[in-house]
């Protein structure tokens, strides 16, 4: 072999260790040290006109359940839509930083954590939630478009729910269908008399 061989030999065993690595950080998953994202999952038009803002959250850590009071680093604020764009821009006003976000974050996905009602008139402002963990600011942005709208479909699909949309308890556990529960919605009793029993 010549030298050019052995070089381009070394830098072929090179790359793919590399590319390797790279492949199995990317895989990873990690128990602490990860930092949690807010999430804007979608709003709700409430009988008066009004609307909630619903959010959740993404602790990336498998374990780590990590606390982040109401202040600088965990607040709410109002804004036009890309007036909180630019991570580096704070808005931070204790008047408005509270609206009943958490400050005790559990581990991986959690939808639809809580909600901040806003006015029939919120048209077309934002309300950005703010959340600094681990050294990081990530933000959530709110906002009434239209493709953000939430209904039962929507929470069904996000969750995860199994039978979205079948009225019977245990088809929707199991995918197999409850006999007494069919025998009540028969006449053959009552499908709340076969749920009281199994709560008592």
């Amino acid at each position: 072999m010549t030298k050019t061989h052995h070089v381009l030999r070394a830098v072929v065993l090179v790359t793919s260790a590399l590319l390797a690595a790279e492949a199995v950080e990317a895989q990873l998953s990690y128990t602490r040290g990860q930092p949690v994202s807010p999430a804007y999952e979608g709003f709700e038009v409430n009988p008066d006109g009004s609307y909630n803002l619903v959010f959740g959250y993404m602790n990336r850590n498998w374990e780590e359940e990590i606390d982040v009071p109401i202040g600088e680093g965990n607040y709410f604020a109002w804004t036009t839509p890309g007036g909180l764009d630019d991570l580096g821009r704070a808005r931070y006003d204790p008047s408005n930083a509270d609206m009943g976000q958490p400050t005790h974050f559990l581990p991986r996905r959690n939808r639809f954590t809580f909600e901040v009602r806003v006015p029939a008139d919120f048209g077309e402002e934002e309300l950005v939630w703010t959340l600094t963990t681990q050294g990081e600011t990530r933000r959530a942005f709110a906002s009434l478009r239209q493709d953000l709208l939430i209904d039962n479909m929507v929470i069904a699909s996000e969750t995860g729910a199994l039978g979205a949309g079948t009225r019977d308890p245990v088809q929707r556990a199991t995918g197999r269908r409850d006999r007494r529960w069919a025998h009540a919605k028969r006449g053959g009793g009552s499908a709340r008399d076969d749920r009281g029993a199994r709560d008592r």
